[in-house]
C-alpha cells in the first residue's frame, strides 16, 4: 500500500496541475486557432464555459495518466541506481524525455494538424503513433540508459525505424486553412506541450521525493 501511494499521488497531483497549465497556456496560443479553422469550416465555435471546462477536463486526465507512467518511470530509475538522486533536474530530464517520445517524435511523422487538413486514414495514423511511441521508448531506454555499446547501437536504430518505415500521408497536403495559420498551430501545439511536459516531469520528481521522504521519517 504504501509503494501504492509513492507512485499514485506524484502522479495524480503533477497530471491534474500539468493539465491546468497546459489548459491556460492552449487558452492563450491553440485554442484561438482552432476557432479560426472551425469558422473556416462554416463550423460554430462552442464558446464559453462548458468549452473551457472540458479542455481543462480532459487535459487533466490526460495529465494524470501521463504523470503516473512518469512515476513509475522515476520508482524504477531510482531503484536501479544508487547513484540516482530524484530532484527537480531529474524530473526536467525525465518530462523532456516523455516529450520526445510522446510528441516531438510522433510530430516528426505526423504533424499537428489543425481542424480542416487534409490527413491520411485515423486508423492508419492511430496505429504508426501508437508503433512510434513505443519504439521510440525503448530505442531512448536503450541509447541513453544501456551501458552495453550493441544495445546502445540498437537502440539508435529503433529510435529512427518508425521513421524509415514513414508515417502515412494524406494523399494530397494542405486544407481549409491557410499554410501560415496551420503551421502557427504547428509552433503552438508543440510548444505548449513542452511546457505542459517539463511542469509534469519537475512536478513529479519534487512530489514524489516529498512522499517519499516522509514516508521514511514516519518509518524510521
Amino acid at each position: 500500500m504504501k509503494t501504492f501511494h509513492q507512485l499514485f499521488w506524484p502522479g495524480m497531483i503533477a497530471g491534474v496541475l500539468a493539465g491546468l497549465v497546459l489548459s491556460m497556456v492552449q487558452e492563450i496560443s491553440v485554442i484561438p486557432l482552432i476557432h479560426k479553422a472551425e469558422t473556416l469550416l462554416g463550423e460554430v465555435p462552442e464558446e464559453g464555459l462548458t468549452r473551457q471546462i472540458n479542455t481543462y477536463v480532459l487535459n487533466s486526465i490526460l495529465g494524470i495518466g501521463y504523470g503516473l507512467i512518469l512515476s513509475v518511470a522515476l520508482a524504477l530509475y531510482r531503484n536501479k541506481s544508487i547513484s540516482s538522486l530524484i530532484n527537480w533536474k531529474t524530473g526536467l530530464a525525465w518530462g523532456f524525455a516523455g516529450y520526445v517520445v510522446f510528441q516531438l517524435a510522433p510530430a516528426a511523422g505526423l504533424l499537428p494538424q489543425i481542424p480542416g487538413a487534409n490527413s491520411a486514414d485515423l486508423e492508419y495514423r492511430t496505429l504508426w503513433w501508437i508503433m512510434c511511441v513505443i519504439l521510440t521508448a525503448l530505442g531512448l531506454g536503450l541509447g541513453l540508459l544501456s551501458k552495453i555499446v550493441p544495445l546502445r547501437v540498437l537502440g539508435i536504430f529503433v529510435f529512427f525505424l518508425p521513421h524509415i518505415i514513414g508515417a502515412p500521408q494524406p494523399e494530397s497536403s494542405g486544407g481549409i486553412a491557410p499554410q501560415e495559420m496551420a503551421d502557427s498551430f504547428v509552433t503552438a501545439s508543440l510548444t505548449t506541450s513542452l511546457v505542459f511536459w517539463i511542469i509534469l516531469g519537475i512536478l513529479t520528481a519534487e512530489i514524489s521525493k516529498y512522499i517519499t521522504k516522509g514516508s521514511r521519517i514516519i518509518n524510521s
